[in-house]
Formats: C-alpha cells, sequence, structure tokens
C-alpha cells in the first residue's frame, strides 16, 4: 500500500503491534508502511514437552 499527497507522520507510519499464531509459532510483528517494512519484534515457538 502507498500513500500519495503527503507524507507519512511516524505515529501514523508504524502500526501497533500486532501478533500472529499458527500451530506452536507465535509472531508479534510492526508494520512500517514507509518502507513496506515488517519488523518482527518477538518470534515464540512452543515446543513439546518430554515426557
Amino acid at each position: 500500500m502507498r500513500r500519495i499527497g503527503t507524507s507519512f507522520d511516524v505515529l501514523d507510519s508504524v502500526s501497533s503491534l500486532k501478533s500472529y499464531g499458527e500451530g506452536p509459532v507465535i509472531i508479534w510483528f510492526l508494520e512500517d508502511y514507509r518502507d513496506d517494512v515488517v519488523l518482527v519484534v518477538r518470534l515464540q515457538h512452543l515446543g513439546l514437552q518430554a515426557e
């Protein structure tokens, strides 16, 4: 997504913290719309417990 016209304000150009999970993996990330970049803040893998 690109905006035409006035440039982004720093507060408007980066999304709030988002999360995505599938299976044992959870990712927390930010979207930076100025450069079409996704910044991964944290990645967690919930492994299986050994018995």
